[in-house]
Formats: structure tokens, sequence, C-alpha cells
């Protein structure tokens, strides 16, 4: 996955994600996609002599934004993480590798950089203004090590132990309200996704992004469902169907090619009984 050459899924997907993106919108959800890139695309440097068209998944992965777009879906403009020119807007941030080295997560550095760019971008929304804003403010928690998922086949395979990693936890807290036992609004702003956004280790992604955009991001991410799992069991939630939030950020890695009818047949037959 880390060489990926191609990204997106066929006409067809592109088809239901344009359905997909419509039917919530009739609901007045406003979906936002977070396709994170392969870490082959954002640290090349790290490849060594492994051969691998960089240039060509770097265009791959910008055609694949486009198409979204172009289908009504709202991206962040996530090849700044690796585009020279692009990335001087990004001035100022730390060098720190985005990814671990022996496991297939970012790390949270990663996970700050694609918050600052999501959030960057759920700026220019029209829904934007309207949205309740919050102060937070974020700080860190403790070191962490991790035993990776590579590392851990490395053994398997090799029989090999490597170092564990060190990685830093980070928590966010919301400034604006003082009083703990308050009634919590209902949820203006979901966030859906993979391990990378909630899972056993915490990389702070949703915590990030309420920094960045000033918004309680309600974090409902699965470990272990790949990008299906944490959408479908929400959309299919009574929660959704009381009140569906004005804002759904759908975060995954874009190694998945979105390709499954089956899916997206079974999440617009249950927005159709929504919508209703």
């Amino acid at each position: 996955n880390d060489l990926k050459k191609d990204f997106g899924p066929s006409k067809l997907g592109y088809k239901n994600l344009r359905k997909l993106n419509s039917t919530l919108a009739q609901l007045g959800t406003q979906l936002l996609i977070v396709p994170i890139p392969t870490r082959g695309l954002v640290e090349a440097q790290q490849l060594g002599k492994i051969q691998y068209d960089i240039k060509g998944g770097r265009r791959a992965y910008k055609r694949y934004l486009q198409r979204l777009r172009k289908v009504g879906l709202q991206v962040p403009s996530l090849p700044q993480l690796f585009d020279p020119i692009e990335a001087s807007t990004l001035r100022g941030e730390t060098p720190e590798s985005l990814f671990f080295s022996r496991d297939h997560h970012w790390n949270s550095h990663g996970a700050r950089r694609v918050a600052r760019l999501t959030a960057a971008h759920i700026k220019t929304l029209d829904i934007y203004p309207a949205l309740t804003k919050s102060v937070f403010r974020t700080q860190s928690k403790s070191r962490r090590v991790l035993d990776g998922s590579l590392q851990r086949a490395a053994f398997k395979i090799c029989g090999r132990h490597y170092p564990l990693e060190q990685f830093e936890e980070y928590v966010t807290e919301s400034l604006s309200t003082d009083d703990l036992f308050a009634e919590l609004p209902e949820a203006e702003v979901v966030l859906v996704g993979t391990s990378n956004s909630k899972g056993k280790l915490n990389f702070n992604f949703s915590g990030f992004l309420s920094e960045y955009s000033q918004l309680d991001v309600l974090n409902l991410a699965q470990s272990g469902g790949g990008y299906s799992g944490a959408l479908q069991q929400y959309l299919a939630s009574e929660a959704f169907s009381r009140k569906p939030p004005k804002l759904l950020i759908w975060e995954l890695p874009s190694y998945y090619n979105l390709n499954s009818s089956e899916f997206f047949d079974a999440l617009l037959s249950q927005l159709s009984g929504e919508s209703l």
C-alpha cells in the first residue's frame, strides 16, 4: 500500500460518492473526505533503493483529489504535505517524520499536519460561520512507545527484534466551558474514520482538528473497521437519525479504492429512509 501507483475508484465509485454526498446534503449534512496520502508519497526520502515512481504516484493522488472535487466532495489541500511549491505555505512547521518507521499508522506529527490542512479547508466552507466556536488547547501528555505492526511482522518473518519507537502523546481540551455539568449540545461536527483517528493509541487527530478549526469534533472513528465501519455504524445510528450533523468528516487512507457497490447501496438505502 505504501507504494501504490493508482488512487481512487472506478467511474461507478465516483458516481456512488456523488450520490452519497448529495443525499447527505439533502439531510443538511456537509461531507468532507480526508484521504490520507501514503507514506511513499509523503516521505519518499525514506525509500532508499526501492524503485517507485514517486512523481507518477503523486500525480495520480492529485488526480484522485481533483476527481473527488469534480463530483462535489469537499477535500482538503493534502498535496501540501509533499509538494515543495505548495508546502511553502507551511513554513514554520517542524520537519519531523509524519509516519512511524515500523507501523502503518501516521504519528502525532502526521495527525497534526493533516488536521491543520483540514481545518484550513473547513474554514472556507459556507457553513463555517454558522457553526458554534470554542477555544481549545493542546498540550503534551506523555511519551509512549510503540511495538508497530510492521515491526511485529518483521519479527515473525525474520526473527529479529528492533527498538521500540517512541512518540509524543497529546491531549486537547476545551477552554470555553466552565460548568462541567452543563448539558452538552447536539454534535454539529462528527468525525468517522479508522484507527488513525481513534484506536489503542491516541494520535489526537480530532483534538488537533478542534484546536485549529475552533469546532467541537465528536470522534466516532473505529479501530479495525477499515474505511467503512465507522461511517456505516454512525449513519445507521439513532443519533444521526435524530439530528444529522452539519459537518461530517470522513478520514480514510487513500489506498482504499472505494469501489464496493454493496457498501454504497447499503448506505444509500439507509439514508433514503432518513430523507423521507
